[in-house]
């Protein structure tokens, strides 16, 4: 506990700082300190189908001959939790849409963009999905077959990766987001970030907020503050590196200690981090719903509503916890289902990408509630030992 409180601290130092001295720092400071978190994130990336596909595999073996049915257990339950996300934002939209009709302006800042001095440029062997794939093949395999060669394999693949998380990446974690920190508060200065959205981001924030504490309240029962709290690093990384997918280590090790079910958290937080979206199915519905108001003046039905959900949950599968991802798969739903106009995706792309560090962060704090979700369902079904 005294290391998370300890990590917890540094993260929130870092954030803090970046606030306080980045207006102060010169651009050749910031695309400095900027570099040296996107070398740690390309490493990161290198390696996180190996992970991904340890992690799971792994993990998958754990549960032996129940692995089939907990897999389904899992997906169902992704998409469940994203459905209920986007319904719940539609009731919350249509109750203040009335008080959305003035928030139309959205002026960007036009600063140069922060980019990297130097990139390593690492190939991509395998794509984070296809690692997830193959590690639900040989899961699966390696339950039914126990093949112990290849069961050891497995672990000792999953114990080096942990090594390395524990002794490099964790230390370096509050360096490691403070350089994404100073680049959004360099190309949106911290007033523009708090008001340039208007009533509809601020509204946003409210409803993934207390809709992740419902979440855990619902989770976790009498523990959802100690846990929420647990949870917390993983946000911050999340909304500094706005990717799921780079948050993970931290997201993990949140969820093992939360739930206590270190070979469940390791199956299910690498795939939560590429389809289980709920800050997305909040913010997006949100965004899509003021956004026809504002250029159409009009609404979808709520029947019209849950056909763009179910391609909305569908198209989540493809996002792989890429920044800005959750955007870019809806643009071609936008446009043949709600009608959108190439102004209004425009639109719709800058509110997005504004917003897309809180989403991503209320992604993986959502994750971590699922997870035991999961863990209590299975332990009812027999498919966990209790």
């Amino acid at each position: 506990m005294k290391k998370s409180f300890s990590l917890h601290t540094y993260l929130i130092a870092a954030l803090v700082s970046a606030v306080v001295v980045g207006p102060f720092l010169s651009v050749a400071t910031i695309s400095g300190l900027y570099t040296l978190s996107s070398l740690l994130k390309e490493l990161l990336e290198a390696i996180l189908p190996i992970m991904i596909f340890f992690f799971i595999s792994s993990g998958i073996t754990s549960f032996k001959e129940s692995s089939v049915a907990l897999l389904g257990v899992i997906f169902a339950s992704v998409f469940v939790s994203n459905t209920i996300a986007s319904i719940t934002s539609y009731g919350v939209c249509q109750a203040l849409l009335p008080f959305f009709r003035e928030s139309a302006h959205c002026a960007l800042p036009n600063k140069a963009s922060i980019t990297p001095l130097y990139s390593l440029h690492l190939p991509k062997l395998i794509l984070a999905e296809q690692a997830l794939f193959a590690a639900l093949v040989v899961g699966v395999v390696l339950s039914l077959i126990r093949y112990r060669p290849l069961l050891k394999f497995l672990a000792d693949g999953r114990a080096s990766i942990e090594w390395c998380l524990n002794n490099m990446f964790i230390p370096l974690l509050p360096l490691y987001i403070l350089g994404f920190f100073l680049k959004i508060l360099h190309e949106l200065p911290f007033a523009q970030l708090c008001s340039v959205y208007g009533t509809v981001f601020v509204v946003i924030i409210i409803v993934q907020l207390l809709y992740l504490a419902a979440f855990y309240g619902i989770s976790y029962s009498s523990r959802a503050y100690d846990a929420f709290m647990t949870a917390v690093p993983s946000y911050l990384t999340a909304m500094g590196t706005m990717s799921s997918v780079a948050a993970l280590p931290v997201s993990l090790e949140s969820a093992r200690k939360n739930t206590g079910n270190r070979a469940l958290s390791d199956v299910c937080m690498p795939i939560f981090a590429n389809i289980h979206l709920t800050g997305d199915a909040i913010s997006v519905p949100i965004f899509c719903l003021v956004t026809m108001q504002l250029f159409l003046h009009s609404s979808p039905l709520f029947s019209e509503y849950l056909i763009f959900v179910g391609y909305f949950c569908v198209s989540m599968l493809a996002v792989s916890g890429i920044p800005g991802g959750g955007i870019l798969v809806m643009i071609p739903i936008l446009q043949s289902l709600l009608g959108f106009t190439d102004e209004m995706v425009s639109v719709m792309t800058a509110l997005y990408l504004l917003q897309d560090s809180f989403g991503t962060a209320a992604n993986v704090m959502g994750d971590g509630a699922l997870v035991n979700i999961i863990n209590t369902a299975g332990k009812k079904l027999s498919l966990i030992k209790s």
